[in-house]
Order: structure tokens, then C-alpha cells, then sequence
């Protein structure tokens, strides 16, 4: 796999109308950084119900790891800082608003700060799955960005994407 290949876009569409309206009905929970710190502009709230169920049963691979679902709100106008995700290896992600209004940055494995700029990729992307192992950022400009995100906790991002390929058989591309 090419070493800057951390994020991987995917054509499988969630019922976006049907989780926003879910997750305008949620409490959000203020979220706090492995290292303890608030993170203000980081909002989540776990979910999962019948219809959450049906959608996932249509990804056979799930079946063979450990995974949990949440809503997650990230305020206008600002940038979560350099991390890597709590208590997953790898995400699959649905941006449900506001995606073509962010970028999420990455930085290869091995180089924790302190790199130069033309180290690091940066994607915008609607749905996709991405290794959250990684050190990356995300922009967010003039809308709040609203994502379904599917953590995967016990397998990682080369895992999830040949087993996605071998389920779908392969990735479609954009033109």
C-alpha cells in the first residue's frame, strides 16, 4: 500500500436525511483527548438502534471485528489539533453536512511533528475510510461539519479496506 494511502473514499451512501435527524434529536457530549484535554469544538454522541443495524448488516466484514457508532460535530471555523483517534485503529466515516467545507490533514506514520508542510496530505472527502492510527488535523471552515462514524477498535486501515474490496469487490473511483 502507497505510504501516503491513509484515507480511503468509498461510494456507499448512507440514508443521510435519516441520520441527521437522528443526530439532531442526540445530546451531544463534549469530548476530552487522550491526554486529558477538552476539546470544545468536538462534539459526540454514541448511537445505535434497528435500522443503525440493518444498514451495518449490508458490510459483512463487521462480523469479524469490534466497532461501535457515534455523531460527531465539529464547530465552524475551526481546527482540531494533531492527533490520533482514542480507542480505534481505523474509522469509516459518512460526512452527513459540512464535508466540502473541511480538509483533514496527515502526516505519514513515523513523523510526529515538526514536519515540514509538503510532508503532509490533506484530502476534503465526503465518505470514506481512513486510518485514524495516523497522525492527522482537520480544518473546518464556514459550516459545522456533522459526521456518522463507524470506529473500528481491534482491526486497522489495511485490514478494513481489503476486506471492504473482497466484500464489494474493489473500490470505485471518481473520474
Amino acid at each position: 500500500m502507497n505510504k501516503w494511502q491513509l484515507l480511503q473514499p468509498i461510494h456507499f451512501r448512507a440514508d443521510t436525511e435519516y441520520l441527521l435527524d437522528k443526530a439532531n434529536k442526540l445530546k451531544k457530549r463534549a469530548y476530552t483527548h487522550k491526554t486529558g484535554q477538552a476539546i470544545d469544538n468536538y462534539k459526540f454522541a454514541h448511537f445505535h438502534n434497528d435500522q443503525i443495524e440493518g444498514f451495518l448488516d449490508t458490510m459483512p466484514f463487521l462480523k469479524h471485528c469490534k466497532y461501535r457508532t457515534s455523531f460527531v460535530w465539529l464547530e465552524k471555523d475551526t481546527v482540531l489539533p494533531w492527533h490520533t483517534d482514542k480507542g480505534n485503529k481505523c474509522a469509516i466515516v459518512w460526512g452527513l453536512q459540512g464535508w466540502k467545507e473541511s480538509c483533514t490533514y496527515f502526516r505519514p506514520k513515523g513523523h510526529i511533528g515538526g514536519n515540514r508542510a509538503d510532508h503532509e496530505r490533506k484530502w476534503v472527502y465526503q465518505n470514506a475510510i481512513i486510518d485514524t492510527s495516523t497522525e492527522h488535523k482537520v480544518v473546518v471552515k464556514s459550516k459545522e461539519k456533522i459526521m456518522f462514524k463507524l470506529s473500528i477498535i481491534d482491526k486497522d486501515f489495511d485490514w478494513v479496506c481489503t476486506n471492504w474490496s473482497n466484500s464489494f469487490k474493489g473500490f470505485k473511483f471518481s473520474q
